[in-house]
């Protein structure tokens, strides 16, 4: 999990770096989308895999599944807020 986190947010902080200069698409620096792009990357999955260096299955199982509940009520919240889409429609 560790690694595979990590991976990815550097993966995915590189390409987003690299896409474009964001004067085209008016996404911004490159840098500033890069980082956040790979760190938030890197944040989401360790929130996924850290969990389970809890010895009791169950309990790093909830605590997971809270994770992934906070993660998607968090993206339709920014998609209700900032892209005008109903908050149940982002939901579903």
């Amino acid at each position: 999990g560790l690694s595979a986190s990590v991976g990815a947010g550097i993966s995915m902080g590189f390409t987003e770096a690299a896409h474009d200069d964001g004067k085209l698409s008016g996404r911004g620096s490159p840098l500033k989308r890069g980082l956040a792009s790979g760190i938030m990357t890197a944040i989401g999955g360790l929130g996924h895999a850290l969990p389970y260096l809890i010895p009791h299955f169950w309990t790093a199982t909830a605590i997971a599944a809270i994770v992934v509940f906070v993660e998607l009520w968090a993206i339709a919240f920014i998609q209700n807020r900032f892209m005008e889409t109903p908050f149940l429609r982002a939901d579903f």
